[in-house]
């Protein structure tokens, strides 16, 4: 399976329905809700999980990429897919290829999700798309609602330049007929996810905090999500951040417009038991503050910042892609930093740290082992943040040098 990582990305759908018509177009099957977005997905996919499970149901999540195991994308009911079924799934995914050869890792896990999903029978699956919408391998999905989250610049060699050409990528998931619930957008994105919505006669809705036509308002401790048909107070939300609150808002308001039926009691049970590793995830070893953190691009680094502030300074470790705008990302973490430190990331769109000690003085590390090492050494808070990637390594460091994780 990992080896299929050498193919690279390559947007279109043909790979992924080459899979699917040869192992019985498992999608099909499945009553599905899409998430798109450029920040949020994540969160949106496992609050929706998490509110549905509560509720009764048998629910698949697929999202993509994982922090420690390969096993965390594909979930039901918050258990990750055994090794002996990921093993026994790429074996008879194979078998059943007859020839066809030109699809990507993202192709073949994506459709191995959906095969797996059937085969174990989830009342719903909750599928996050991997890259932009229209052309992600996902997008070969009928879902009852499309959801697009908080849009912003990222992925910009691939999916423009411009907030209007990154929200006409997402707003691609959009299906004749289907409602869509959306993140409250400004200028261009919301126009552009109102065009579409109406080019396939699909009702939209926006959903925020304080604003939207259904929203959220309160505190992290004590949220109240205000819907069309539903009031529901006293929520508390387990994770950091106060941008979960948006996230909630267009998680509930998805549910909403699909008529399901939201009781209070589930919606606060699910809620609670929501855990985002990576994700303003706090550790506290030895009186130090660890804080593992996503963020991967200019966007996701400002609510980060927002959110950890009073926490500087930190010392600063970083791992980033090259398509990103790493330089912007670097300025905003710049004044909470006491030093950085960058390390090599273990794929090839990684940005040489070099580079970016070259840009803001810091040490280099090509080995995250080292890093941490070096880290635990020093005194003072640290954020480790730039991608999923940098987690994922540094996480791996940390459990290994001194059991934090």
């Amino acid at each position: 399976l990992d080896s299929l990582g050498s193919r690279g990305w390559v947007f279109g759908l043909s790979g992924v329905k080459g899979i699917l018509s040869r192992i019985g177009n498992p999608e099909k099957k499945l009553k599905v809700i899409h998430v798109a977005g450029t920040n949020g997905k994540g969160s949106t996919c496992t609050f929706i999980s998490k509110i549905l499970e509560a509720h009764g149901y048998k629910v698949g999540t697929y999202t993509s990429p994982h922090i420690l195991s390969f096993r965390e994308r594909i979930q039901v009911n918050g258990r990750k897919i055994k090794r002996e079924e990921v093993a026994e799934y790429v074996k008879d995914i194979r078998s059943s290829l007859n020839g066809h050869d030109s699809f990507t890792y993202f192709d073949f896990t994506t459709a191995m999700a959906f095969k797996y999903f059937s085969d174990v029978g989830v009342d719903i699956a909750v599928v996050e798309v991997g890259l932009g919408g229209r052309l992600d391998s996902t997008n070969v999905v009928d879902p009852l609602v499309s959801v697009i989250t908080r849009i912003s610049y990222d992925h910009t060699d691939v999916l423009g330049d411009t907030l209007e050409r990154i929200a006409y990528e997402k707003a691609g998931i959009i299906k004749r007929g289907r409602p869509v619930v959306s993140a409250v957008q400004v200028g261009e994105a919301r126009d552009v996810i109102v065009r579409k919505a109406l080019e396939m006669g699909s009702p939209v809705y926006f959903a925020g905090y304080k604003k939207g036509d259904m929203f959220t308002e309160g505190s992290l401790k004590n949220a109240c999500y205000v819907g069309r048909k539903f009031k529901i107070k006293g929520i508390t939300v387990p994770l950091s951040g106060f941008f979960q609150l948006e996230n909630l808002a267009v998680s509930l308001a998805a549910l909403e417009v699909m008529g399901f039926e939201l009781l209070e009691d589930r919606v606060k049970k699910g809620v609670s038991s929501v855990k985002l590793p990576g994700r303003l995830e706090k550790v506290r070893r030895d009186g130090r503050l660890i804080i593992f953190d996503v963020s991967h691009n200019e966007d996701g680094v400002k609510t980060l910042i927002k959110n950890i502030s009073f926490h500087a300074p930190f010392i600063v470790v970083l791992g980033v892609m090259r398509d990103k705008n790493w330089r912007a990302m670097l300025d905003l973490l710049k004044p909470f930093a006491s030093e950085f430190v960058y390390i090599k990331l273990p794929i090839s769109r990684g940005e040489d740290p070099e580079s970016l000690a070259k840009y803001k003085k810091g040490k280099v590390f090509m080995d995250p082992e080292l890093a941490a090492s070096y880290v635990a050494e020093r005194e003072g808070n640290i954020l480790i943040t730039g991608s999923f990637y940098t987690v994922s390594e540094m996480k791996r460091a940390f459990m290994k040098i001194c059991s934090v994780g």
